[in-house]
């Protein structure tokens, strides 16, 4: 596995295991704090094709240049990867986690993640950076879920903000810390994510990620960056493109 092989798999296993632990910030475009927000009067409901409607007339508004993949698509790369399943397996055999309670930390949290077939979501690939925007299915956001987005945060940064994953020779160390993000959702959290290789004094590359919630709609703003990318600089902000999904999504 090559440096670049083990960074990617180092950002996934985090930002896909440790997000479903994390809470969200204040109301109203609230910091990265550990407060629950005013749940909304009315939530809305949203089709595969609202989804879409939105990520695209993101792209078009900001003039992000990406690429938009429906549901259907999105799903197929879900599948392809083997989804959180993969993930969970790679934990228990080619990649190792530590401190050891950070392994089983995302192990947890791997296993209840909802699964593709319960919600709907829409994708905009646009550089080096996605955005994410998702639905629930007729059931509804899991209660699990919601409460892992207002209590957990904390927590699940004070155990595994800095942890080392080891893979194939190679070990990547991450570095996580809330930032003062700030969004037009009910609920908003920032974290950026660090990437360091054993032996090496700077960062190869870092992860940036804003996750919204705002009744049924859940955004996620995910910008990468690496030593050795050449991606040209995203023509608008992670908070532009949530606000972005939001207001989209009220049109």
């Amino acid at each position: 596995m090559k440096h670049s092989s083990v960074v990617r798999a180092a950002v996934a296993l985090s930002v896909i295991g440790l997000l479903a632990g994390c809470s969200a910030g204040q109301s109203g475009g609230g910091s990265g704090g550990t407060s629950t927000a005013k749940p909304a009067a009315a939530k809305a409901t949203y089709s595969a094709a609202d989804l879409a409607s939105i990520v695209t007339k993101v792209n078009s508004s900001l003039g992000l240049g990406g690429t938009v993949i429906d549901n259907a698509a999105a799903k197929n790369e879900v599948d392809k990867l083997g989804g959180a399943n993969a993930l969970t397996q790679q934990l228990g055999s080619s990649v190792t986690v530590q401190p050891a309670q950070c392994q089983q930390l995302l192990q947890d949290n791997l296993a209840k993640a909802p699964q593709a077939a319960d919600n709907v979501t829409a994708m905009l690939t646009y550089g080096s950076n996605v955005l994410v925007v998702s639905a629930p299915g007729a059931k509804g956001w899991p209660q699990d879920v919601r409460a892992s987005m207002t209590t957990k945060s904390d927590d699940v940064l004070a155990q595994c903000g800095e942890m080392t994953l080891s893979a194939s020779g190679f070990t990547v160390k991450l570095a996580m810390t809330k930032t003062d993000a700030k969004t037009n959702a009910e609920l908003t959290q920032g974290i950026h994510e660090g990437v360091t290789l054993d032996g090496a004094a700077q960062e190869v590359g870092s992860a940036d990620i804003l996750q919204a919630l705002d009744g049924n709609l859940y955004i996620m703003v995910t910008e990468s960056s690496s030593k050795l990318s050449t991606a040209a600089p995203s023509p608008a902000t992670a908070t532009q493109v949530v606000n972005a999904a939001l207001a989209a999504a009220k049109k």
